[in-house]
């Protein structure tokens, strides 16, 4: 089965060059604890959580609106295409102690794909097959 028949969240984006102080109102409105970092033509370069900007901005004395993106995200960004297998999602997650993975398509950022939707589609068809 391949991931673009699973149901995947709306990721949060925000572009290198954003300001942290921009890409913290954003996280804070969209209640989500991380945003993919995405180059200009929308393929993911990094995550950047709020923990991310607790440390490495904020404990440190630097200015939110004058750091970007780019200088505060983790990288790179462990991802699966949409028509990758749902199992090689899964094994990936799993290796990295993820609970959910960046999906592209054909390079582009597309969604997100969390654990348990990648573990319910599995079981289901390993049901179907059982009662092939």
């Amino acid at each position: 089965m391949q991931i673009k028949n699973c149901r995947m969240f709306e990721v949060l984006k925000v572009k290198e060059d954003e300001c942290v102080q921009v890409v913290a109102k954003k996280l804070r409105d969209s209640k989500v604890r991380h945003a993919y970092v995405i180059d200009d033509k929308g393929a993911p370069v990094g995550v950047i959580s709020v923990v991310d900007i607790s440390n490495r901005v904020v404990a440190e004395g630097k200015s939110p609106d004058k750091i970007c993106a780019k200088d505060v995200m983790s990288s790179p960004v462990e991802t699966k295409d949409v028509n990758d297998s749902v199992k090689d999602a899964y094994e990936l997650m799993v290796a990295n102690k993820r609970y959910s993975l960046a999906v592209t398509d054909k390079g582009i950022l597309y969604g997100i794909l969390p654990m348990n939707e990648a573990v319910s589609f599995m079981m289901g068809r390993e049901v179907k097959n059982e009662q092939s």
